[in-house]
């Protein structure tokens, strides 16, 4: 198999649907040939890493990691073929630094992604938000009404008030093919909303992680808004503002668990 053939044949090879038989010519040729070989990795490498959003801060961590000793690697793969080859060490160190060079590519193409797929859609509600599409909470049977939505669904119910928060209107979204109960809050002049939903951890990305409370929580802050989301028994509580100071953790003491 010639190098064109091979590299003809590489993303189907990647996305597992070459046959049987390509797959094999193809992997001899890897195994012979380090300019393909270096090719492959990158491919393989970048396409991991898109897919799978970058949400993990291990995982970025381990494509450094390889990328790092594939370039290691490169020195003693050129002085194994330097017989063979003169052109085979400038291949592969300069297929390994452009690997390098499209992790930052790849960061900001993953970040993106997980904006667009999970943080504007919260965003989005929090601010096309409007008192005309919400209840106002105005009495106690606004605040039994929430509850009869939480407390079967999720076994939590709206507890104490949360210094400097008020709540003042709610209403039902639906995000991402999944139901919210979208409370609205103000602090000060800032809007603040908090969405409770089933919790599902392959739908979450990995933010920054801190303990509030005793409470993990995870934190990304873009643009126009902090994103704040947290665990609680079978919820999730997702907060939006676009106050970027405020300590939104402090709304999970408003849910309390019955």
């Amino acid at each position: 198999m010639t190098c064109e053939e091979a590299l003809k044949l590489l993303y189907e090879v990647i996305d597992k649907e070459a046959n049987q038989i390509d797959s094999e010519k193809v992997k001899r040729h890897l195994e012979d040939c380090q300019h393909c070989m270096a090719r492959y990795e990158f491919e393989a490498m970048f396409k991991t890493f898109v897919t799978e959003k970058g949400a993990s801060r291990n995982r970025t961590d381990l494509l450094k990691q390889r990328i790092q000793d594939r370039i290691s690697d490169a020195g003693e793969s050129g002085s194994r073929f330097q017989l063979r080859s003169f052109r085979s060490r400038p291949v592969i160190i300069s297929a390994a630094a452009a690997l390098v060079l499209c992790v930052v590519a790849a960061l900001a193409t993953a970040q993106f992604f997980r904006h667009k797929s999970f943080v504007y859609p919260f965003e989005k509600e929090h601010f096309n938000a409007h008192p005309v599409n919400f209840e106002a909470v105005n009495d106690d049977d606004c605040i039994k009404e929430i509850n009869s939505y939480l407390t079967p669904h999720f076994s939590l119910a709206l507890g104490e008030k949360v210094a400097g928060y008020e709540l003042t209107h709610y209403g039902i979204d639906e995000i991402r093919g999944h139901k919210f109960m979208h409370l609205h809050y103000r602090n000060g002049t800032s809007k603040v909303s908090l969405f409770i939903g089933q919790y599902s951890p392959q739908n979450l990305p990995d933010f920054e992680k801190a303990i509030h409370s005793g409470i993990e929580y995870f934190r990304h802050v873009c643009l126009q808004c902090q994103v704040v989301y947290w665990k609680q028994g079978n919820a999730v509580a997702i907060a939006v503002s676009e106050n970027k100071e405020l300590d939104l953790p402090q709304l999970a003491s408003a849910l309390g668990a019955i």
